[in-house]
């Protein structure tokens, strides 16, 4: 819902993210799961937030 604002994408910064959870899986790295789990739901609270 917060992406509904008129904003550009920037396809390299917006996916990192999606892209580290994805390679975590791929290698069934679950400390690198949790890792990048985690630092989506920071990004996306700052992002909601205005904090970033």
């Amino acid at each position: 819902f917060w992406l509904s604002g008129h904003q550009e994408i920037e396809p390299e910064r917006f996916f990192t993210e999606a892209l580290e959870i994805y390679e975590a899986i791929e290698t069934k790295d679950e400390v690198r799961l949790k890792a990048a789990t985690i630092a989506h739901v920071k990004v996306s609270l700052d992002k909601i937030m205005g904090l970033s």
